[in-house]
């Protein structure tokens, strides 16, 4: 058998390979999309953590996350010593309070005279 018969599709198979390896050389990268503006931070005073054994339902309701029932399971749970009580108690699964955290607190009440 000639052995040039063989080598003619071996070239052109290096030819194609060759040209597509150059053409995806050449074509243009993708850009990446434009990232969306940050949210502007608020400057000026601090917000006020609300009172989980003072806030009112609709107040809690305000709350990432805190929805109708959410808000009557805290106020049934009341008092709270720490805000940490929340989870320790399974009032809210940690996922929410992790949101929750920098927004609420919780004090003792002072006892009445």
């Amino acid at each position: 058998m000639n052995p040039e018969v063989h080598t003619v599709p071996a070239r052109a198979l290096t030819l194609v390979l060759c040209s597509a390896l150059a053409l995806a050389a050449q074509s243009p990268k993708p850009v990446p999309a434009p990232r969306p503006p940050r949210a502007k931070v608020r400057t000026g005073a601090p917000i006020k953590p609300l009172e989980l054994n003072l806030a009112t339902k609709e107040e809690l309701m305000r709350l990432p996350g805190v929805d109708d029932l959410m808000a009557d399971r805290i106020i049934a749970g009341r008092p709270y010593r720490v805000r940490t009580n929340l989870v320790t108690r399974g009032i809210v699964p940690r996922s929410l309070y992790v949101a929750l955290r920098p927004l609420v607190s919780a004090q003792q009440p002072m006892p009445s005279k």
